[in-house]
Order: C-alpha cells, then structure tokens, then sequence
C-alpha cells in the first residue's frame, strides 16, 4: 500500500479507479454518482424549514420533497469525499499549502479573502449550471463519456475549450 503515501498520484489509474467506481455503482445500485443532487437536497431542507409554505406550494421543491429522501447514498458520498480527502492529506503528510498561490498572487494580488470569495462565487456557478444542464460533470463527462454517447464527449469537449479561455482571460498576467 504504498502507493497511498504519494502526494499525487497517476491520473491514468485514477481515471481507470473512477471508471471501475461508476461500473460498480451502476451494476449494484442502477445509479451513477453524481454530487450536485445532494446540494439540492440540503437547500430543499433550507426551503422546506425557513418556507414551509412556499415550499410546499413551488412545483419544484414540492416535488423534490415527497419524491426523494433528503439523506441517501449520494449525500453520503459527499461527506465521505470530504472525510476521504482529510484522510489522505494526512497519509501523504500533504499538509502543508500555500495560504495564496504564487499564479493567484501574480493576477490578483495576495488576499485571501478574494481567493476565498472567488472560489465560493466559482463553487456557486458551477452547481447553478450544473442544475441547468441538469446533472454535474460526473454525470454527463464520466458516465455518458464512459457509454460512449456523443452528448458525453461533446460536453467534454466543451468543458475543455472553455476552461482553457477562460483560465487564458483569467491568468493572462502570468504568461
């Protein structure tokens, strides 16, 4: 096992870890994984207890709240990939981390709190989009790229295209 002490690790046998996770999950629960249906759970929760009215009476939430359990297997597996990750960092002694890193630093300036604030604002329109689209990138690049459909590959086409302009615009000052 010790390869579980690595800092990194090969993202070919994690590519092919993942793709035989998504065969397991399929062939023993009929489900894919996915992550951004447990964020809807939680606000659900939110809705359902500070409006119960509004919940009650939105098509949406109404639906959501009779139709499916607020805590399943999905919800577990986002705090185990929590838990999972803190128990790596601490096998791979990977604790230490810069507070800002030096690519931040050149186009943005030192502040955490912007880094912070950037990465909450980037967290929120990355489930927004996702609930549009209506699945995460789990759902349509691994599982539909994994069946080989062509809205899979499409999709990771575009997520590729797009994430090189925009990290292009974004860290211009640095190249």
């Amino acid at each position: 096992m010790w390869f579980l002490g690595q800092k990194r690790w090969s993202p070919y046998f994690v590519g092919m870890c993942i793709g035989i996770l998504y065969c397991c999950s399929y062939y023993f629960m009929g489900r894919l994984l996915g992550t951004t249906m447990s964020f809807m759970h939680v606000i659900a929760l939110i809705e359902h207890y500070l409006t119960p009215y509004h919940a009650e009476h939105s098509l949406f939430f109404k639906t959501f709240i009779h139709n499916h359990p607020y805590i399943d297997w999905q919800f577990a597996l986002v705090i185990a990939l929590f838990f999972g990750s803190l128990v790596s960092s601490l096998i791979s002694k990977s604790r230490t981390r810069e507070a800002v890193p030096s690519i931040w630093k050149e186009n943005f300036g030192p502040s955490r709190i912007k880094r912070y604030i950037g990465a909450f604002i980037g967290g929120i329109l990355i489930v927004f989009g996702a609930r549009i689209a209506g699945g995460c990138t789990s759902g349509f690049a691994i599982a539909y790229g994994l069946q080989l459909a062509v809205t899979g590959w499409l999709f990771i086409f575009s997520l590729f295209i797009t994430g090189v302009i925009v990290a292009s615009i974004l860290y211009s000052k640095s190249r």
